[in-house]
């Protein structure tokens, strides 16, 4: 198990440089894409931080997404790999987080069935049921448009969907243990918009009534996350895809 975290940690580390156009065939990957956030307050656009990103999509549907996240604001560092199902259902979740130069431990959750087993450092091995319908909530942007992946277009309005929801605030007293809880998700419509990254046919949603986030493309890629009561947003600035 330590040396699957290590490798996991190390690839997480660097995840843009894993893939370039041009690389060889591997039948393990079907298509690919990788990019940039820019961390941002909305107001005087000052930035925050960065996030590195790659996903990698599999034969059978699947998707790995890898992250770096260098938040210089706050001073907090997390590095993490989450599998999800064809559905975006959750299959395996890895994630490092540093906080002011100490290290918060890792977390690693495997979900089978209904059955979501957490394992975080320094705390005893946990284990949750979960819904057939639910989302790991890891906190790196590249991973927030999987929340809600289950919500019902056709329905329409303020839908409740199920998130285990990842503690890593700075201050959270249990770094990395998880809780699962309800989170409302509402479709807005759909918008073409323009970013540093490009411009991008999107459908734009609100999650938990007060942050908007726009999504592109079947492997519901970020492209712009707005969250205006904390002043902040996350912009797509970099952009490169197999396709």
């Amino acid at each position: 198990m330590k040396r699957v975290m290590a490798l996991m940690l190390c690839l997480a580390t660097n995840p843009g440089t894993a893939l370039a156009a041009g690389d060889q065939v591997n039948t393990n990957i079907v298509r690919w894409s990788k990019g940039v956030y820019t961390y941002q307050t909305t107001k005087a656009q000052r930035q925050r931080g960065r996030e590195d990103w790659m996903l990698t999509v599999h034969p059978d549907g699947s998707r790995t997404m890898m992250a770096f996240v260098n938040n210089f604001d706050a001073d907090v560092q997390f590095n993490m790999i989450h599998r999800v199902a064809p559905t975006f259902r959750p299959l395996e979740t890895f994630l490092t987080h540093w906080v002011a130069g100490e290290s918060r431990g890792s977390g690693h959750f495997v979900i089978k069935g209904n059955r979501l087993r957490a394992t975080v450092t320094g705390q005893p091995a946990e284990i949750v049921e979960v819904p057939l319908e639910f989302a790991v909530h890891p906190h790196p942007v590249s991973t927030d448009s999987w929340r809600g992946w289950e919500y019902r277009k056709e329905e329409g309005g303020v839908q409740v969907a199920k998130v285990y929801n990842i503690a890593v605030a700075p201050n959270a007293p249990s770094p990395l243990t998880g809780v699962l809880e309800d989170q409302t998700v509402e479709w807005l419509g759909s918008d073409r918009i323009t970013v540093a990254a490009g411009t991008f046919d999107t459908e734009r949603y609100r999650l938990r009534g007060n942050a908007d986030i726009w999504i592109a493309g079947p492997d519901r890629i970020v492209v712009k996350y707005v969250y205006p009561d904390l002043d902040r947003e996350y912009i797509l600035t970099s952009y490169e895809t197999s396709d």
